[in-house]
């Protein structure tokens, strides 16, 4: 039992986007703009917890439980010890991934703010949330009850929930469009199932965020091109 519990301990797992072969959202027509990405901005609150993880050891407890801020930053998770990201760059290149797959605009293109002389308009996204949140279960038999993982009884649960907003400025600042996304995923995972899975989500919602995102611009864009003639 002590080794089926300690067997994820070194699992490490990294952002990747797209998270599938499921083809991005693509326009059925473009304009002749070319948008510049700048990283995401920081706007998440700071704490992480875990200690609450150990309150499962309590006689008759049925789980403990854990809550990250930024997951990034944690270092204990249901089934992976860490979590590779870089907020900023990271949703920066994912929101370039998925502006050019969209077609669009004519270029999209990634920078951290000093190339934007070429663009005729700035896309930026500000993360708000990407909180994870864990639950063992011990099924209130203390230490006895990971015995039970060995059986297939789950080992845990794992949730993901984002909240972002994106907007589109000239290159005088002035916002021009706007729009948010929330979403959440849970996963329930054993140790024949869903492993390593803990933040999967946060790739699939930002996905969909981004899916989302291209969408509400492409309805939009013939009112942000006569706000940009004007």
């Amino acid at each position: 039992a002590l080794a089926l519990i300690g067997a994820g301990c070194n699992t490490q797992a990294s952002w990747t986007y797209p998270t599938d072969a499921t083809p991005l959202y693509r326009a059925s027509s473009g304009s002749d703009l070319t948008v510049a990405v700048m990283p995401f901005r920081e706007s998440r609150p700071s704490a992480n917890r875990s200690g609450t993880m150990f309150l499962y050891l309590i006689p008759l407890m049925p789980f403990g439980w854990l809550d990250y801020e930024r997951p990034e930053a944690a270092h204990m998770f249901m089934t992976i010890s860490s979590f590779g990201f870089d907020l900023d760059e990271d949703l920066g290149k994912a929101a370039t991934r998925s502006l050019t797959d969209s077609t669009l605009f004519k270029r999209a293109y990634f920078t951290l703010g000093g190339e934007l002389r070429e663009a005729d308009v700035v896309f930026q996204g500000v993360a708000r949330s990407t909180r994870y949140d864990g639950k063992i279960y011990s099924y209130g038999l203390s230490v006895v009850g990971p015995l039970l993982w060995i059986f297939g009884l789950p080992l845990g649960s794992s949730k993901v929930s984002i909240d972002y907003g994106f907007e589109l400025a000239d290159r005088n600042g002035n916002i021009v469009w706007t729009h948010d996304f929330r979403g959440a995923r849970s996963v329930v995972q054993g140790h024949y199932y869903n492993w390593g899975t803990d933040m999967l989500a946060l790739s699939q919602l930002t996905q969909e965020a981004l899916d989302s995102t291209m969408a509400s611009l492409d309805e939009a864009l013939p009112s942000i091109e006569m706000k940009l003639s004007r």
